[in-house]
């Protein structure tokens, strides 16, 4: 579904308008998707305000009034500018915090044609604006400025920690991890061909195996933190780092496939060892430590799978309510080769419960202090003191 075919693809997009037989298909063709194929429930304004899963994505967006009849006009045009505008306004509609995305930059690369060149031009302009989102205002102050928040996060880890993933104070260790996607280019080195796992070099799944081993074998730390408050999700090394933490070498997915209705677990082994064998082995890792994971708003996709994981294994959560997405993601592209994908339907994750997680994972404490003005304070996020009294007295119950 991710492929297109290059010749096809710039005979479409390297003409001035575009086919209006072949824009009302793509219109159907995208109702049809959000209609049979997301993986509900869903998440973003239309589902929130028009209840779009009941009706369906044309009604939705007519039960929307002026912003989405307008949008709907424009996903018709014939006028390729109209229709990127279109298809911009239409992402920020079913917006559901990262796993459904409308792609206009998937149309980036044949800028060079003088017709994609002269439409580049039109949705460029100073009157961009003012033709085309002047009546989103509201819908633009509902869309989340994610970008804002984790770089605000990440700004206040590094001034009240400084540099650097691994921190210690006191008795707790603090690692931060803005993602699960580990670099693969090292672990396919190292299981082919061998070396000393000591001075093995992978900063994201290696980097944080490395700290724990360095807090296990430090007497005075007791208590690792987990720090995900950034972390936007990918599953590379999840299922790994539950089975470091749970002692258990083998590691599952609970998830519910939506269209059908079936409960699904997914087994997996884990060389928790990595001596590229599973076997009993694996059993003999162990980490004495009382670990708990940190998790923000920001707390996205398995973001939000770890810290449900954690409440799974009875181990602390901090921090604020994370921000859910629970399904995984199915890339398509419509017949004019712009690409998207959404939350998929085959594969909607759950707690141990068969509970549905996409609306986010409360934590057992909350960090967050919140003035009159509604500004968060997210300072107690770092604090390392506070951080170890709270997991002394969880673990002391």
């Amino acid at each position: 579904m991710y492929e297109r075919d290059p010749a096809y693809f710039d005979s479409i997009m390297c003409s001035y308008d575009r086919d209006a037989e072949l824009a009302a298909f793509n219109y159907s063709e995208l109702c049809f998707v959000f209609d049979y194929l997301y993986g509900y429930p869903g998440r973003g304004i239309l589902y929130e305000d028009v209840a779009l899963e009941s009706v369906g994505l044309d009604q939705a967006l007519k039960d929307f009034g002026p912003v989405g009849t307008r949008t709907k006009e424009l996903m018709l045009s014939t006028d390729w500018a109209d229709y990127f505008m279109g298809m911009i306004r239409f992402n920020m509609l079913v917006d559901d915090g990262g796993h459904t995305t409308m792609s206009v930059s998937s149309h980036s690369d044949v800028n060079s044609n003088p017709a994609r060149a002269w439409i580049s031009a039109r949705m460029s302009g100073a009157d961009v604006f003012a033709k085309y989102f002047s009546d989103m205002g509201e819908v633009m102050a509902r869309v989340p400025s994610t970008l804002d928040n984790l770089e605000g996060l990440m700004s206040l880890s590094q001034e009240m920690l400084g540099d650097g993933r691994y921190h210690t104070q006191g008795d707790t260790a603090f690692y931060s991890m803005n993602g699960f996607v580990a670099d693969k280019g090292p672990w396919k080195e190292y299981y082919e061909n061998g070396g000393s796992f000591d001075d093995f070099d992978e900063p994201i799944f290696m980097g944080l195996v490395s700290s724990m081993n360095k807090a296990q074998n430090d007497p005075n730390i007791h208590n690792f933190v987990i720090d995900l408050s950034t972390n936007g999700g990918s599953a590379d090394v999840l299922l790994a780092l539950i089975s470091l933490i749970n002692g258990d070498r083998k590691g599952a997915l609970q998830y519910q496939n939506v269209l059908q209705g079936q409960n699904i677990t997914q087994s997996f082994l884990i060389d928790r060892n990595f001596d590229g064998k599973f076997d009993e082995a694996d059993a003999d890792v162990h980490y004495d430590l009382n670990f708990a994971v940190l998790v923000s708003q920001e707390s996205y996709s398995c973001g939000n799978l770890f810290p449900s994981m954690f409440r799974d294994m009875g181990l602390m959560v901090l921090g604020e309510r994370s921000k859910g997405g629970a399904c995984t993601i199915l890339g398509l592209n419509t017949a004019d080769g712009f690409y998207y994908h959404i939350s998929d339907y085959q594969m909607r994750l759950t707690n141990d419960n068969w509970e549905v997680i996409d609306g986010g994972i409360e934590p057992d404490v909350k960090l967050v202090k919140t003035d009159a003005d509604g500004n968060k304070d997210y300072s107690d996020f770092y604090d390392l003191a506070l951080l170890s009294n709270l997991i002394n007295e969880y673990y002391a119950k």
